[in-house]
């Protein structure tokens, strides 16, 4: 079960802003905005999501910025669709 989406401090982007959206619809915690600690992005309940240079579903991180320039498109919101099963669907919309 997830206690609470950790996400970046400041302004919101469209990712974020829409996989902390699916995160609150499926598990109806609430959100906090600054930076992770790291026992929270040891913390398997604590969703991080755009922040902490980590992709690590398991432990619900999701955050692209550490993938190569190269790397296919990707954001937040894709890694939380992709971890929860309907990204297929979500990505011939």
């Amino acid at each position: 079960m997830i206690r609470y989406i950790l996400t970046h401090p400041g302004g919101a982007h469209k990712d974020e802003l829409l996989a902390v959206c699916v995160l609150i619809a499926k598990y109806g915690v609430p959100v906090v905005r600054r930076d992770p600690s790291p026992e929270e992005l040891s913390d398997s309940t604590v969703a991080v999501v755009d922040v902490g240079s980590l992709h690590q579903p398991a432990k619900m991180n999701f955050d692209h910025h550490q993938f190569e320039r190269d790397h296919p498109p990707i954001c937040a919101l894709s890694l939380v669709l992709d971890h929860l099963g309907p990204y297929e669907d979500a990505s011939h919309l």
